[in-house]
């Protein structure tokens, strides 16, 4: 009776298949030679390295056999076993624990089973010679590589619409075009027109009968591949972990008879387009609505965006049934990711957290509005817990009316503002440092005459060498102090000359925003909100007064450090105490909350 048995054919790559290794030829010598003895039950016909120690369809062949309660499997030659020793050991170790017998044809023997210490001796060497060809050999490519990187050539298959015609003794190595670059071309220039979606440039494709290598039809990452690979305008990426650390280097491409088929300008264009269509989910467009984008959640951290439900309602017509399709209010929601909170109340920023002992682990602090005291909100090590955020949805409506809350508690201080921009630069810090900066310079053009006196009286022989070595050593070192200090301090007066100047540009730019609020469209106050804030927070609480249940939500805002110098200045002043609200709603206020929020 014949014992049951699986083939196992593999090929390392498709040139094999040219070789007489093709996987069909594999698979009639197995039948040819172990039909007599085994009954085959099932090939397992892969393409996989020989090199690569996890190799799964092997494993998948040994988990069918263990499933199956087979012990037989048949390979054609030792090369198509492994190349690999550390895989060669496990995969004996395998064999021998779960009592599996796999054949090498050609060979005549059994892997684990070997007759004598001299056989076992031959087929590790066997194993390991294949290991070193292999290894010479990824030296060799790896070489070959380096020296076509080095003069700027490309050394990987052609993209859709190239060619590679190998390196002869007549000619070099050349990328041309083939009879699909013209499609590519159009392909690509029909995407930057902007009029089209993935989707439907993956139809204008089959139009034009446009195909990619290795399937019937584009999908939307095999078309976006496409368009984003910068050889079809002169220039090639290229990493390998062999090579500068893996680290991808853009590189000109100058190999032989390479032509472009699109401008610099026009890829750059299509990345645009392409970084806009990647916003879609099913075929929407979430830029859509107004406040994408800008708005998240004061729980959780997670971007809010917008969506507007549909819903069809089916009526009676002498007709028949028909239906009708409505659409609901935009609604704005939150990505519902988890947040951080002490006692299930109050939100914790991420920063503040030690994930690992689920503790604060600094001191969460807050500074009084009158005062001016420094206070300790939330104590360092108090136990923080992770909860799923329910923030609830805001309608487009409510969004509009509490912007329009938050920006109508600010005032523009219109009173002598003239006069105020004026002193702005006249202020004492500003006198400090111009005093400095000029005692400095003057002290460096009294250090250049004291040297150029001690080096005439040198060249006069009025000092000796000696006198003229050390006090020119004091002078060149004081010299040295003062035109560090005078770097400092001109640094320092640029960027108040830059804080103060961008302050006054945003407050030209927003004096008349109450009008402009009001007779802005729907993007224009999104710019004007964009302008003013760093971000927008959504906050939400629950609570009980007097045994009765109620509910607040809202936004925030964070203001961008010209907006907060306004307000520092007076030229901005608010009706209410928007930080500490803030405080009692669970959010951080100040230059840390601003900071977290830029890195975001």
């Amino acid at each position: 009776m014949k014992e049951l048995a699986v083939g196992y054919c593999r090929v390392s790559t498709k040139k094999q298949e040219k070789k007489g290794l093709s996987l069909d030829a594999q698979q009639d010598y197995i039948k040819n030679n172990a039909a007599d003895k085994f009954d085959i039950v099932k090939f397992f016909k892969v393409q996989e390295s020989g090199g690569n120690s996890e190799r799964k369809h092997l494993n998948e062949a040994f988990q069918y056999c263990m499933g199956s309660n087979i012990s037989h499997i048949l390979i054609t030659d030792m090369d198509r076993w492994t190349r690999n020793r550390e895989m060669d050991i496990e995969a004996q170790k395998f064999i021998k624990k779960n009592d599996l017998n796999v054949h090498i044809l050609r060979e005549g023997k059994v892997i684990g089973k070997f007759g004598s210490v001299a056989e076992e001796f031959a087929h590790n060497v066997l194993i390991d010679a294949g290991q070193m060809v292999r290894g010479m050999t990824q030296e060799k490519t790896l070489e070959v590589i380096k020296n076509k990187l080095g003069r700027n050539e490309f050394s990987s298959s052609p993209p859709l619409g190239y060619k590679s015609i190998k390196k002869t003794d007549d000619s070099p190595h050349m990328i041309i075009q083939n009879e699909k670059a013209h499609k590519v071309k159009k392909l690509l220039e029909l995407f930057n027109s902007g009029k089209f979606t993935l989707r439907q440039t993956i139809k204008l494709a089959k139009d034009i009968g446009l195909e990619p290598k290795r399937k019937a039809e584009f999908t939307t990452g095999a078309l976006s591949k496409t368009i984003k690979n910068r050889f079809y305008y002169g220039e090639f990426d290229f990493s390998l972990p062999n090579i500068d650390g893996g680290k991808s280097k853009v590189y000109q491409n100058q190999t032989k008879g390479f032509q472009p088929i699109i401008t610099k300008k026009m890829w750059k264009q299509n990345q645009a387009i392409l970084k806009k269509r990647q916003t879609n989910y099913s075929g929407r467009n979430v830029n859509q609505h107004t406040y994408n984008n800008s708005i998240f959640c004061g729980k959780c951290g997670g971007l809010i965006f917008g969506f507007q439900p549909k819903y069809k309602v089916k009526y009676k017509t002498k007709a028949g049934i028909k239906t009708k399709e409505y659409q609901y209010p935009v609604h704005y929601l939150c990505n519902k990711n988890h947040f951080y909170s002490t006692n299930g109340k109050n939100a914790v920023w991420k920063e503040y957290v030690d994930k690992e002992n689920m503790v604060i682990k600094e001191d969460i602090t807050y500074q009084e509005t009158y005062t001016g005291k420094i206070k300790v909100s939330t104590k360092k090590g108090t136990k923080v817990e992770k909860q799923k955020c329910n923030m609830p949805y805001f309608l487009e409506s409510e969004v509009e009316d509490m912007l329009a809350d938050e920006i109508g508690v600010i005032k523009f201080n219109k009173k002598n503002w003239e006069e105020m921009k004026e002193n702005l630069f006249k202020d004492e810090q500003k006198e400090f440092l111009d005093f400095e900066i000029r005692s400095l310079r003057s002290e460096m053009t009294k250090n250049e005459i004291r040297l150029d006196e001690l080096y005439n009286d040198f060249k006069k022989e009025v000092i000796d060498e000696a006198f003229f070595t050390s006090r020119k050593k004091k002078v060149d070192d004081r010299q040295n102090e003062v035109k560090e200090r005078l770097g400092e301090l001109e640094e320092d007066r640029g960027d108040y000359d830059e804080r103060i100047g961008k302050a006054i540009e945003a407050l030209d730019k927003l004096k008349n925003w109450e009008q402009i609020w009001e007779e802005a469209s729907a993007d224009k106050r999104k710019s004007l909100v964009n302008l003013m804030t760093i971000k927008v927070l959504t906050f939400y609480k629950k609570y009980q007064y007097k045994g009765k249940a109620y509910e607040n939500k809202g936004l925030r805002l964070v203001f961008t450090p010209e907006i907060e110098e306004l307000f520092e200045i007076g030229l901005l002043e608010a009706d209410r105490e928007m930080t500490r609200e803030n405080e009692k709603l669970g959010f951080f206020n100040g230059t840390k909350l601003r900071d977290e929020c830029s890195d975001h």
